[in-house]
């Protein structure tokens, strides 16, 4: 994974490469005229070379004069040092040359690298941004809150069901938006924390049945609760188990718990022990 400043450090230092990239082809581009220098040097060379060849047939054709003789080795000399910076000069632009396009390689394939890190972050980028919509399409704010309006009227026309069924002062329950509780009894509208502690733990449970019997559809075969006594104090279990008595609407009901309390709203006691390792299944009816 590559953060965006790591990107645009190495987009920053891309920059500076492809600038010596363009400085370095014009040194390449160069190479072209050198070697024309070359050319036109190689055939200087040549002619004075047979420049000398035809004096040295003219000296030895004709009789030896000292003056003429020094001014040719003189001629001679000037003509040996230029070939000799010819030489050295092509030497060093056979060497930048080299250089040249060993940095050139260099460079095409730091483009290279950078551009799929480049296309992997566009891609990472786009990705992200697919998340982001799903996140967005499925939040809260989202197809939750469609679904929460689509099962609110199920919910509440199910939890008031269980209002009659348990018997309850209230008799209708009523979400907003947020699920935000409100309750209607004989003095009209309650909010949930004005109601007794055995009435909230009614009311709870009829919603919880409420939501339960409209995500099957309304009809509830069997519910299962686990530790419904753990966050309680004694009163609250016993107004629970009060209730959970009085629940004949429910065909079966499974209670896992570690509260001993809970036994007396049972009409089967299954429980499991463990002796010496050796866990053992007794039923009490």
């Amino acid at each position: 994974d590559m953060s965006d400043e790591t990107l645009d450090d190495l987009i920053r230092d891309l920059s500076k490469k492809d600038t010596r990239y363009h400085i370095l082809m014009g040194s390449v581009k160069s190479k072209a005229e050198y070697e024309e220098k070359l050319n036109q040097n190689s055939k200087e060379i040549t002619q004075k070379e047979n420049d000398i060849s035809e004096i040295k047939k003219a000296i030895e054709s004709s009789s030896y004069n000292e003056e003429n003789y020094r001014n040719m080795i003189f001629l001679i000399d000037r003509l040996n040092e230029k070939f000799n910076g010819f030489t050295k000069e092509i030497a060093v632009n056979d060497n930048n040359l080299s250089i040249y396009e060993t940095t050139v390689e260099t460079i095409e394939k730091t483009i290279e690298a950078n551009r799929k890190n480049k296309e992997e972050f566009i891609a990472v980028k786009e990705y992200y941004g697919l998340l982001e919509d799903l996140r967005t399409l499925y939040s809260k704010d989202g197809i939750q809150k469609d679904l929460r309006s689509q099962s609110r009227p199920l919910i509440q026309k199910y939890t008031r069901e269980f209002f009659e069924k348990f018997n309850f002062n209230y008799s209708d329950l009523i979400l907003d938006d947020e699920y935000n509780i409100s309750i209607y009894g004989p003095e009209g509208e309650a909010n949930i924390e004005m109601v007794s502690g055995g009435e909230k733990i009614a009311i709870a449970l009829a919603l919880r049945l409420g939501i339960t019997q409209a995500m099957s559809k309304g009809n509830i075969e069997t519910i299962l609760l686990d530790e419904p006594t753990i966050h309680l104090d004694t009163i609250r279990k016993q107004h629970l188990i009060t209730v959970l008595r009085s629940m004949s609407v429910i065909p079966q009901m499974l209670i896992v718990t570690h509260d001993d309390e809970l036994e007396n709203a049972a009409d089967t006691l299954i429980r499991v022990e463990k002796e010496d390792g050796i866990s053992t299944v007794k039923i009490n009816s």
